[in-house]
């Protein structure tokens, strides 16, 4: 029978994808195969044609057997759309049809939209199949996965006039113009708002482009014919990159840099073997040789890459490169042959082939934003290319790199084009790789038998030692060889005395040994009295050596940050024995303490910083730090001079150098042994004052006056500090105030920030200096060299707001009861609200859709600001946006409500489908930073925004959650009982709400957030402000009364889940519906709604076909409401037994234990107490927490006694 739509179509192949049990095998193979019309629509969309655009200008059409009169308007909207798209004026009759029922106009800009879902959906399909094989993890497949990979590959290999026909539509498909922007500029989108066509374009080729590397992946083996249009297609792609003027946007750029390196990686996969070498039995293997074979004679590509003119850019360039070991590999095994492939190659490295790849590729904000498998899979096409490389470059254009090292070390660089290839640039690309995907070099199934010979040729050349800058690529090799457990726990062997032997350049014993001669040099010299400030004495350490040690120290923090957590304390007793060094740590603060270049100071600190975490020393890493005296206490006498003052080096070498890593890598060394120490860090971390006085003072407060040689060094010094506010305020507790009375000594680090937060002081005004600018210039910015770094700065700003908005109430209620601190009036909140706009800017982070975390953040805000602020709709109701700013995701700003309310709805949206097909571009979620969520632990945004949305039905009207739902508030509650709800038109949390309650697999997917969208509804319906319209609005279709929903949701499987919150969260569910279908009958008018509640007692008390052989029917009632209260006798929970009457001695112990202040004290789990939230809002105990604080108060009452 086929789909009804190409969404039910796209629900299959995204249940396939996922590996889901529940398909039917037996069918499976039919539903495949109903696949092919959507793909064919696809990938061959019908042209317009005369004789339809005749019929169409006539008035009169008939489409699917009706007719159909336009109107002039009708007319001339689908002569455009066919304009536009190239596209037969029937189809686009119809799409302007749907657009007028769907979307209430029928206009060329939402048929345009529709058309463009569809095609998504449909491309979503082919992406889906594609992807699962390409990517698959294992050769183990089960009967599903083999009957869709068989699927797959016939897909691929079907033939149309002698070509195969998806490669062949999916080159002209990216090659070609895909509609005419000029004529349709816009177009609206889904959720109402208008879009650039041109955007919708890009993501549409960048899909493509993608499905295009995955068929390169199943199907490597090329005709000779594809093989070339793929060739001209990623040499055009790199023109048109290179080409770009300022004319272009920084997303066009983006986007255009996307999706050249994607064809890239297509064109590595077509025409590079494999690095390891398979049985003869391999048919796909064996037939990718042959076809190598044909293609490393075909005269088009030879022309193409082995001409005489200048390589233009670094895509032409990693072409070239793989030409070139192509034909050396799978060529004719010749003098010719090979001197043509030596010829390509050192062209390749003449330009920087590997520095391309290392510097702009790997780094390029396209690239970090991909979904993890993704970036795997293209560096593992990257990995083959240096692998190969090696392997055809073993005997000619290694050793012209090695000498190219030597004379870049010489500086005699006369034959060679400046940044041209050297081995470092090697090594710096393949470090970049490994750190990327570790298994490369781990994996025995994947590794390839080149590399470990290749390092041990250069130790066999002597040239690691040799050259200093080799030595540091070496170094940076291993670095990223030691990413993950695996990779820290080979590399920390490798480079134990025992196994790196004498040969070897890099050994723990003998860096460790360089690090302890020099600080004996320093110490021999007498340096003490010198404050450890910078002094000519820093030629004690050459530059060449300050380079070696430095790429030395991050090399050791990497093994002690990725290293297993069971094994790290062991390898720090190994290395303390061969080194005699002890505790490990020491020998960096001497080191740190010396007058010694500031590249080095910083390693040390980082070094340190990773210790801590890693060793759990925490105090004992404290005295050391406090030994050290790196800022000198603010209560020691001022002739006290210390042996190293970090402040002066911040002022006098770092600002005037304008690089701060030495102050960055110290504050980061703070901020460890804060975080290791806890909440209950001793005395509030009064003994570390003068350290955080220094982050506050000297730095966070100066960030915006010094000057910055590298801005990403800027934001990244702004977030360390940033956290460390974080750090401080979470560690004020309750007593600290009362504490201070009569003392001398200077208050707790987080009581001063939180002081200064609450007087709205120089602290306040750093924490906002970025959210201020508000979440448009944030994404402005982005695209910039700094973006990713000034994004993580905004998300450490929100985080300290969310801390100090968590300790402001009670800490404001012990500063009123003490007036020598001062008159204390405003919670946190109110100081923020002082400028009227601060608050709007803070919520609309929420639309900030690239970081999930950002949007976190956001609406945890939004719950403080909510609670306090009864009146906060109409305060967001009568302000205006910000002169000048720009429109966010095409929503006018006349006002900014209507930005706030698209933002929560489209990240409402995002939570419940972060896994849908809008990942297309990044396959991992919305976010690499997002929180782990599964079908059992929603997402936590989609959790905080129903919480927020039940927790404004509870105070006055309007509140922020009708604004939130679509429903007037600009007239206040008469606004409410008169809202035309619309959500089919106004996107809101309604319509993703009504929608996720429509889903008929939601129910049993996502349990907990279903049971909360359900009370959200009858929330808003039982009010009586919004009972009318909300009534209204569920009366109609589609909504009717979530009437299909209830046999779903009374529905009971057989392996009833055991999980106490998945039990609840279904009779939750029942609840609801239960509850909304009881208000329909209480509340409706049987004279117009007569019809409504006989559909609705009809489906509740209907006798239930008991033969049906429909699994979705329960089978043990004769109706819905029968059965439902046949099972409510069974899944009631047992109600606990207590105990009535306790033992003096019982009572004696709870009262000295002090069971009943620990239960009625409000504090959360965050700030020490014992109570916590569920998904539904409600405050109840953590067990957890609980029985620790009982455990504890045993011990001390026992100890007592």
């Amino acid at each position: 029978m086929g789909f009804e739509t190409v969404q039910h179509a796209l629900a299959f192949v995204e249940e396939l994808a996922a590996g889901a049990e529940a398909c039917d095998t037996a069918t499976i193979g039919q539903q495949l195969r109903d696949l092919d019309v959507y793909l064919q629509h696809m990938l061959t969309p019908k042209a317009k044609n005369t004789d339809a655009r005749t019929q169409v200008e006539s008035g009169s059409v008939t489409v699917g057997g009706q007719l159909e009169v336009l109107n002039p308007h009708d007319i001339q909207e689908t002569i455009l759309l066919s304009n536009t798209f190239n596209l037969d004026e029937y189809k686009c009759v119809r799409l302007l049809i749907v657009a007028g029922q769907q979307r209430g106009v029928a206009s060329a800009t939402a048929a345009a939209a529709i058309y463009y879902e569809e095609r998504r959906a449909q491309l979503s399909c082919l992406w889906y199949l594609l992807r699962s094989q390409a990517l698959q993890e294992t050769d183990t497949l089960d009967d599903v996965q083999q009957q869709v990979f068989r699927y797959t590959s016939a897909l691929l290999r079907e033939q149309q006039n002698g070509k195969r026909k998806m490669f062949t539509h999916l080159l002209q498909l990216i090659q070609g113009q895909q509609a005419d922007s000029k004529l349709l500029p816009t177009i609206i989108h889904e959720q109402g708002a208008p879009v650039d066509l041109a955007v919708c374009m890009a993501e549409e080729r960048t899909s493509l482009c993608q499905c295009l590397v995955y068929a390169c992946q199943i199907e490597p083996a090329l005709p000779e014919e594809e093989a070339v249009g793929l060739a001209k297609l990623l040499l055009g792609m790199a023109d048109g990159v290179q080409g770009m003027n300022a004319q272009s946007s920084p997303e066009e750029k983006q986007a255009s840099f996307k999706q050249t390196y994607t064809i890239l990686i297509a064109f590595l996969n077509a025409t590079l073997p494999p690095v390891i070498t398979t049985s003869t039995d391999d048919a796909p293997s064996t037939n990718h040789e042959v076809a190598l074979g044909q293609l490393a004679s075909n005269q088009e590509l030879k022309r193409l890459f082995e001409g005489n003119e200048d390589i233009k850019s670094g895509f032409h360039a990693i072409a070239k490169l793989a030409w070139g070991c192509m034909i050396y590999i799978t060529g004719d095994d010749n003098n010719q042959t090979h001197g043509r492939a030596q010829k390509v190659m050192h062209a390749a490295c003449e330009y920087g082939v590997f520095q391309f790849v290392h510097e702009a590729l790997l780094s390029s904000h396209s690239f970090v934003d991909e979904g993890m498998a993704q970036k795997q899979h293209y560096a593992s096409a990257l990995h083959k290319l240096v692998i190969q490389f090696l392997n055809a470059a073993r005997s000619h254009e290694i050793p012209a790199l090695l000498a190219r090292s030597r004379d870049v070390e010489t500086r005699t660089l006369h034959t060679h084009k400046q940044g041209a290839d050297s081995l470092p640039s090697l090594l710096h690309c393949l470090a970049s790789l490994y750190k990327l995907y570790p298994d490369l070099w781990l994996d025995e199934n994947i590794k390839p038998d080149i590399v470990l010979p290749f390092m041990e040729y250069l130790r066999d050349q002597s040239a690691v030692e040799e050259s200093a800058t080799l030595l540091v690529a070496w170094l940076e090799l291993l670095t990223g060889m030691a990413s993950g457990e695996e990779g820290a726990r080979n590399v920390f062997e490798s480079l134990l005395t025992s196994n790196a032997g004498s040969s070897n350049p890099v050994s723990w014993l003998r860096m460790l040994m360089a690090m302890r001669e020099y600080c004996s040099r320093y110490s021999q010299q007498g340096d003490e009295g010198q404050e450890g400030q910078q002094t000519h004495k820093d030629c004690l350490v050459p530059p060449e050596d300050v380079a070696g040690l430095s790429a030395f120290l991050a090399l050791f923090s990497q093994v002690f940050r990725d290293g297993a957590a069971s094994q790290v304390g062991g390898w720090m007793s190994e290395l303390q024995s061969e080194s005699s060094i002890g505790p490990l740590w020491e020998v960096m603060f001497q080191l740190m303490c010396h007058p010694v270049p500031q590249k080095l100071k910083a390693a040390c600190n980082e070094a340190i910083g990773v210790l801590v975490a890693a060793t759990g020393q925490t105090s004992a890493i404290w005295e050391r730090l406090q030994a050290a005296v790196v800022v000198a206490p603010s209560m020691q006498d001022d002739t006290a001079v210390g042996q190293y003052d970090i402040s002066y080096q911040l002022a006098e070498i770092e600002a005037r150098a304008e690089d701060y890593s030495e102050t960055l890598a110290f504050v980061r060394v703070v901020n460890a042994l804060w975080k290791a120490s806890g909440p209950g860090i001793h005395d509030g971390g009064r003994p570390y004052a003068h350290f955080s006085n220094f982050v506050l003072n000297s730095v966070l407060v100066l960030i915006g006056r010094r000057q910055y040689k590298n801005e990403v060094q800027k934001w990244e010094l702004f977030g360390a500090c940033l956290e460390h506010l974080r750090l401080v305020i979470s560690a004020v507790q309750p007593g600290m105030v009362q504490a201070q009375i009569g003392s001398q000594a200077p208050p707790p680090p987080g009581l001063s920030v939180m002081m200064d937060l609450l007087r709205g002081g120089n602290v306040l005004k750093s924490v906002m200096q970025l959210a201020d600018e508000g979440v448009e210039h944030l994404l402005e910015g982005r695209s910039k060299p700094a973006g990713a770094a000034r994004e993580a700065t905004v998300l450490g700003s929100l985080r300290v707001l969310v801390t100090a908005l968590q300790t402001d109430v009670w800490l404001l209620q012990e500063l009123r009861q003490v007036p020598s601190t001062g008159h204390w009036t405003e919670t946190l909140d109110a100081v923020l609200k002082r400028d009227s706009r601060r608050i709007s800017k803070l919520i609309s982070c929420v639309g900030y859709t690239p970081n999930s975390q950002v949007q976190l953040e956001a609406i945890r805000l939004t719950h403080f600001f909510a609670a306090r602020q009864p009146t906060l709709a109409d305060t967001l109701v009568q302000q205006k946006p910000t002169a000048g700013s720009s429109d966010m995701a095409g929503i006018p700003l006349s006002a900014t409500w209507p930005r706030l309310r698209f933002a929560f709805a489209g990240c409402l949206q995002s939570a419940f489908c972060h896994s849908g097909s809008d990942t297309l571009s990044r396959d991992e979620g919305v976010s690499s930073e997002a929180d782990p969520i599964t079908a059992m632990q929603p997402d936590p945004r989609a959790v905080l925004i129903l919480q927020l949305l039940l927790a404004g039905l509870q105070g006055p009207v309007p509140s922020l959650t009708h604004l939130l739902m679509g429903f007037d508030v600009t007239r206040g509650p008469e606004g409410l009982y008169e809202s035309q709800l619309d959500p089919q038109q106004d996107f809101s949390c309604l319509a993703v709400v009504l929608d996720m309650a429509l889903t008929p697999s939601q129910p049993g997917q996502q349990p907990m957030l279903y049971e909360q969208c359900l009370e959200v509804v009858y929330r808003l319906a039982e009010q009586g402000h919004s009972r009318e319209a909300m009534l209204g609005l569920l009366r109609k279709p589609p909504y009717s009364l979530l009437l299909s929903q209830i046999g779903v949701v009374l529905q009971v499987d057989e392996d009833r889940p055991q999980e106490a919150s998945i039990r609840a969260a279904r009779l939750y569910q029942r609840a609801r519906l239960l509850q909304l279908a009881a208000l329909e009958l209480h509340c409706a008018d049987l004279a117009v709604q007569d019809a409504s509640c006989r559909a609705l007692l009809q489906v509740f008390f209907l006798t239930l076909d008991t033969d049906d052989d429909s699994d979705d029917l329960p089978v043990h009632a004769s109706s819905h409401i029968l059965y439902t209260l046949q099972f409510l006798g069974t899944a009631m929970l047992q109600q606990p037994e207590y105990v009535n009457e306790l033992s003096s001695g019982c009572r004696q112990s709870l009262r000295d234990m002090g069971v009943d202040a620990i239960l009625q004290c409000n504090t959360p789990v965050e700030q020490g107490g014992v109570l916590t939230r569920t998904l539904r809002g409600q405050l109840c105990y953590d067990m957890a927490a609980l029985t620790q604080q009982l455990k504890q108060r045993y011990v001390a009452t026992s100890a007592d006694n």
